[in-house]
């Protein structure tokens, strides 16, 4: 979207959610009109809270990302959101972690994976482990 371009980040991600919200709002309307509760307040508060801090969080961390280092950065960042909503619940009470069973460890060895890997891809400066076989990129996109 060419007008975006003068745009800060923020504006970049409206027309993302418009154009979710079209697409999926009537099928859930539709499908499961028997299934929800009323709109009243609270469920609107809670719907409310859940769209800024979900959806909202992971675009604002991986547009950081991309904006202040590189795309390897910006993408390690976003798929450790997983893990940082989990130790979120464990932390407020929402999630009961029962670290006997297989289910709790699994989230458990699940989650230091996914911080430990993002850790590795974001603070990795070594050489590359595979060379390329060009001398130069395919495609050089210039800003200016």
């Amino acid at each position: 979207m060419g007008f975006l371009r003068t745009q800060s980040n923020c504006l970049r991600r409206l027309p993302r959610h418009v154009m979710a919200m079209v697409l999926v709002g009537p099928f859930a309307y539709v499908l499961e009109r028997k299934q929800r509760p009323s709109l009243s307040f609270s469920v609107a508060a809670k719907i409310f809270v859940l769209a800024l801090f979900g959806t909202t969080i992971h675009l604002n961390v991986y547009y950081a990302g991309l904006a202040y280092t590189s795309p390897t950065v910006a993408c390690a960042l976003s798929n450790v959101i997983p893990s940082l909503t989990f130790l979120m619940a464990v932390l407020l009470g929402l999630e009961k972690l029962k670290i006997r069973t297989a289910r709790g460890q699994a989230k458990v060895a699940g989650t230091l994976f996914g911080i430990g890997g993002s850790l590795v891809f974001t603070f990795w400066k070594g050489g590359y482990l595979f060379k390329g076989f060009v001398k130069r990129p395919l495609i050089n996109i210039s800003v200016g």
